[in-house]
């Protein structure tokens, strides 16, 4: 476990906590009201309620819930640092665990078994008896008597135990009245990305054949047979790449949003498995009905050496094809190519993907061609261009093909036209070859990701209409030398210039009063700096590695200095805190080898060390062994310094 200077407030209710679960797990009920009474309230009780539910019995339950106990938690990185859990479902300890519960992210068995191992130090095997159904079932009754005070989730222990394939489960929570949630069947029906979604593609994926179909009965009963349910490929990954059979393809086909399926990668995959039933079945829903779809396949499935099912596909063309009309049809397409404008929609088509907008603009989505230096068109047809979709660039964009990516990753010049107004996030990401760049007069925002491993780029010109730039913007361009920021810009956020390895020098605007993390952390050359006067505070790891920093004036607006604000800022030899400055955190200036010189003023009252296990603490200048720290008399900086070790002088007042 890792700790980050925990407050004594903090440390004392981990206490609690921990004595509450072992108090479930090895006293009387009697006893664990009497120790609760004790505590008092218990901010994280939900762990020692889930113990009881699986593993003590109703008596135990009791005892905590009628002392406040509940399921409620948070989830928050907080509540990982402190309690080193995540908001799980603890009331899942009424369920028996099958291979598909436990796929799940956050409420698997490992969740409950790891922190319950560990408490019963029985790593070598011993078993946990898990109470029985009967048991359980009797609990489960008494918690949803009381569930709007235990915060019993109904919903989502009704959705896990069906995952789970609890029919007894399901069966008594039905009776009770548990149904589910608006929130949970827009996340089996609607396109909208969840971490609940992405858990449950997951869980999905650790069925057995049997059980998938069960489970899928059970959910269409419960939202109703005739509704679709969302299709991804992380639904596609959990089963036909895992069940590439007939009746699975076909369940899919059924009960599924076919529209956002990827037909071709799914007769592709087909064909390499040698899938021919699979292939009749598709014949059947009309998956093959494009010649030229049905052509790509035989050229695939005879290229890949698959001669059952090129077989199949020969014989197909052979028994459907209209040959005469295909002839005239691959006639006339040849005819209007030819007699086609560079800058007609048939043409321009071939390269840009586009979506039109509610104003009818378009927005370009993707950039299919393969030219090296390329020019944005200002209208498509009648529609002008004003936007440039989430990666439409970029070499990482989900769900493109190998030879896009080997195209996108050519390019060296983009040309934007006037009309952009809007770039998406991560439109250029991972370019590695873009050096030129336009952004028009007009583009208010450089959105997250937009530039960021772009590692060809040497110089990007802001116009003064960008008023708002996001995280990672120009993360990992590693030959960047200059950037400028106009006038207005407020804030530079979380690592805008992370690892821009030829960055020497950055002009921040008076305007900005906000910045984040790991802004300039791994910029090697950064030599200088001016930050502007009106910044709260010097953010985590802010100039982390900028080995090349000799000095750096802070702004005397600034109270607050992050952990490895400064780390391994090798060439930095003086280093000034100003009066203001009341926090400083861990491991601030740690492996600062020519550090000769650090003041701190009177006004700092923290400073953290940083503990990790049954290491000694290191403290803000672990590693720094050249540094004399200047302090003033009686201050918290020199019974800092006193305490951990560290050379000092008194400054005279």
């Amino acid at each position: 476990m890792s700790y980050e200077e925990l407050t004594q407030e903090e440390l004392a209710e981990i206490e609690k906590v921990r004595a509450l679960e072992n108090a479930t797990l090895f006293k009387t009920a009697a006893e664990v009201a009497e120790l609760y009474k004790e505590l008092g309230e218990v901010k994280v009780s939900a762990c020692a309620l889930g113990y009881a539910c699986r593993y003590k019995g109703l008596g135990h339950v009791k005892a905590l819930v009628e002392n406040g106990a509940s399921f409620n938690i948070e989830n928050s990185t907080d509540m990982y640092r402190i309690y080193q859990c995540w908001g799980t479902n603890y009331a899942v300890g009424l369920l028996d665990f099958n291979k598909a519960l436990g796929r799940s992210y956050f409420i698997h068995s490992g969740e409950l078994d790891m922190r319950i191992t560990h408490l019963l130090n029985a790593d070598n095997g011993t078993s946990k008896l898990v109470l029985p159904l009967g048991e359980r079932l009797e609990i489960l009754r008494y918690l949803y008597e009381n569930r709007e005070c235990v915060c019993l989730e109904t919903d989502e222990l009704l959705f896990y135990a069906l995952i789970a394939r609890n029919k007894e489960v399901v069966a008594e929570l039905k009776g009770l009245g548990a149904a589910f949630s608006e929130k949970i069947i827009k996340m089996l029906t609607e396109s909208r990305r969840s971490f609940m979604w992405d858990e449950y593609c997951g869980m999905v994926g650790g069925f057995e054949k049997e059980e998938l179909f069960g489970f899928y009965k059970d959910i269409l009963a419960e939202i109703g047979e005739g509704t679709r349910l969302r299709y991804t490929e992380g639904i596609y990954y959990a089963t036909l790449r895992r069940f590439p059979e007939t009746d699975v393809f076909e369940l899919l086909i059924e009960h599924f949003d076919c529209a956002k399926m990827n037909k071709t990668q799914i007769l592709k995959d087909f064909v390499l498995k040698e899938k021919t039933d699979c292939l009749s079945a598709a014949e059947k829903y009309g998956w093959l009905s494009q010649p030229r779809r049905r052509d790509e396949l035989i050229k695939y499935a005879s290229e890949h050496e698959k001669t059952e099912t090129a077989a199949w596909l020969l014989d197909f063309k052979n028994r459907t094809a209209d040959f005469a009309a295909e002839r005239e049809k691959a006639e006339k397409k040849i005819m209007r190519e030819l007699n086609a404008s560079p800058d007609s929609v048939s043409e321009l088509k071939k390269i840009w993907s586009y979506k039109k907008q509610e104003d009818g603009t378009l927005v370009i989505t993707s950039y299919k061609g393969d030219k090296t230096e390329v020019t944005v068109p200002e209208r498509i047809g009648k529609s002008a261009v004003t936007a440039i979709g989430d990666y439409a660039f970029s070499t990482g964009a989900p769900h493109i093909s190998r030879d896009i990516v080997r195209r996108r990753a050519k390019i060296a010049k983009i040309t934007l036209p006037d009309s952009i107004a809007v770039i998406g996030r991560n439109a250029f990401d991972s370019c590695s070859a873009l050096e030129d760049i336009n952004i028009p007069d007009g583009v208010t925002e450089l959105p997250y990701g937009m530039f960021s491993s772009c590692t060809s780029l040497k110089t990007v010109k802001i116009p003064d209409s960008v008023k708002t730039i996001g995280e990672s913007a120009f993360a990992y361009c590693k030959v960047l030398e200059e950037i400028n920021f106009p006038d207005g810009i407020t804030e530079i956020p979380n690592g805008v210039f992370h690892a821009c390895a030829s960055l020497k020098a950055v002009k921040i605007p008076a305007s900005v009063r906000i910045m984040g993390n790991y802004v300039f952390s791994g910029c090697s050359n950064l030599k200088s700096i001016e930050l502007p006067d009106g910044i709260p505070e010097i953010g985590n790891n802010m100039f982390g590695m900028c080995g090349s920093l000799e000095s750096i004036d802070i702004p005397s607006s600034v109270t607050k200095i992050g952990a490895w604000a400064f780390q391994n800022c090798r060439s930095l030899k003086r280093l000034t805190v100003p009066e203001g400055v009341t926090e400083i955190g861990d491991r601030a200036f740690i492996v600062c080898a020519s550090l000769e010189t650090l003041e701190l003023p009177a006004s700092v009252k923290k400073i953290k060390n940083y503990k990790y296990r049954d290491h000694a603490p290191q403290t803000i200048l672990y590693n720094t062994p050249n540094v004399t720290v200047t302090v003033p008399p009686k201050s918290y900086s020199e019974k800092y310094c006193k305490r951990n070790g560290i050379k000092y002088t008194v400054k005279e007042n």
